[in-house]
């Protein structure tokens, strides 16, 4: 096996208020080499993230590699809560969620509650996320992961390659990139 492990950095592109899907982004990276992009769609404001990501990435040639998933944040198009235990369990893998701001629970919460469809579903498992994960500062991020501490180095790594997904995503979504993770 090559030098470094691997991570899954996975960013939505942009999307409008009455879109029903919205494509996900990743970007499959290790140390300084982007080694593949994976692609699909998940619900705007669905429940269907972490069951997309499991089928994808299961799916696809690199699924044994991949070591970390880092996701912007707990959510993917809106308001889809990623379940980072079951995610974390069923890849076996760290699962990562980076913010530049402090995570809100409260205040997703509270948005979550605004969109009618799936709202027990939802609220349930943004319940179990949010009382499961723990949050580090690092490098100018807040990491939000369950099991042991992400490493400065990971976490850095991470929002790079969270970054570069990013760029891809809102490239395919605006013709040509913009903003920033």
């Amino acid at each position: 096996m090559k030098e470094g492990v691997r991570i899954l950095a996975l960013d939505e592109s942009p999307f409008k208020r009455g879109d029903r899907s919205v494509m996900v982004v990743g970007v499959i990276a290790r140390q300084d080499v982007i080694e593949g992009v994976l692609s699909f769609y998940v619900e705007k404001d669905g429940t269907d993230s972490t069951d997309m990501i499991i089928k994808r990435l299961r799916g696809s040639r690199f699924a044994s590699q991949i070591r970390i998933v880092a996701i912007n944040g707990i959510t993917l198009a809106g308001l889809n809560i990623v379940d980072f235990p079951r995610l974390g369990k069923e890849l076996n893998v760290q699962v990562i969620g980076i913010t530049r701001k402090k995570p809100h629970p409260r205040l997703l919460k509270m948005a979550s509650n605004k969109v009618k469809e799936k709202r027990v579903e939802r609220s349930e498992l943004l319940d179990k996320v949010t009382k499961s994960v723990k949050i580090k500062r690092s490098m100018g991020y807040y990491a939000q992961y369950i099991g042991p501490a992400p490493e400065d180095d990971t976490i850095e790594k991470s929002a790079r390659f969270l970054r570069l997904s990013h760029l891809i995503a809102s490239g395919i979504g605006y013709g040509e990139s913009k903003g920033r993770v």
